[in-house]
């Protein structure tokens, strides 16, 4: 990808790179730290689709100071690799230890460039657009295609959304944080659903007795459970388990309308 300028005009609108919004792949520094120094750690596998950094890790510095990819606080990982870049994988580097961290290889660094937020830059490259573009642009061979650096150089916003940015990467968060609430409240109830199934569903000596076991249809013969043989008991049981479904259904119709709007907001802004 050769000859384009890295910013542009479309139609009367201006255009700006995201490589001239940060720094691409910026060179490693030696950090004046020692060999043993605890340093931040973040392998592909600790990051997810929604640019959430999960697990967080740590290493000594002379355990990953070669191999790896090393970025800074605020810096912006954009995973290269199929599928993963398709994916939305990558973060927002925070919080790092003594304020550096490393990484897999098959990220890209973003490091924003004076006077603009990191915030806006990792909104626009978690932006599910930036991504089918990024692969669309893909080289390599299959299965290994990468998103390779000049990628960012191509890709372009308009300078208004830059004018704003303060505001656009406030909004956009606030509904990132009503996503991640919502997911999470997914999760506590699907873990606070399967341990009262284990608790009801699950005869002690004591309840033994009131419990038959049985196949789990005919599909299923082979698969024997107890159920309990009070009638009254398995409507009760069906009834309470049926609330936490509709919870967990009402969160994720909640995270599919948040994911909905913003993709229509950064539409607005970003194309």
């Amino acid at each position: 990808m050769k000859g384009k300028p890295k910013s542009s005009a479309k139609g009367h609108q201006i255009r700006v790179a995201l490589s001239e919004l940060a720094e691409v792949n910026p060179r490693a520094r030696k950090p004046n730290l020692a060999p043993s120094a605890e340093v931040s750690f973040i392998p592909m596998a600790d990051v997810d689709e929604w640019g959430q950094w999960r697990s967080r890790q740590s290493q000594s510095l002379e355990a990953v100071a070669t191999g790896f990819t090393q970025f800074e606080e605020d810096d912006i990982l954009f995973a290269k690799i199929t599928p993963c870049a398709e994916n939305g994988k990558g973060t927002h580097a925070v919080d790092l230890i003594n304020g550096i961290g490393y990484g897999s290889t098959e990220f890209h660094v973003l490091r924003p460039k004076q006077g603009i937020n990191p915030r806006f830059v990792f909104q626009i490259a978690h932006w599910p657009h930036t991504r089918t573009r990024a692969a669309s642009m893909m080289s390599g061979s299959a299965g290994q295609q990468r998103v390779t650096g000049d990628f960012f150089d191509f890709f372009a916003i308009p300078k208004a959304a830059i004018d704003n940015q303060d505001r656009i990467a406030e909004l956009l968060d606030l509904i990132d944080l009503d996503s991640v609430n919502a997911r999470d409240q997914i999760d506590q109830i699907s873990k606070t659903k399967s341990a009262l199934m284990q608790k009801l569903l699950l005869p002690t000596p004591k309840t033994r007795s009131k419990f038959k076991v049985r196949p789990l249809g005919e599909l299923f013969a082979e698969i024997r459970v107890p159920i309990p043989t009070d009638v009254a008991e398995q409507k009760r049981i069906a009834r309470l388990l049926s609330t936490f479904d509709q919870h967990i259904e009402q969160s994720e119709t909640l995270v599919t309308a948040l994911r909905q709007t913003k993709a229509a907001i950064c539409q607005k802004l970003f194309s």
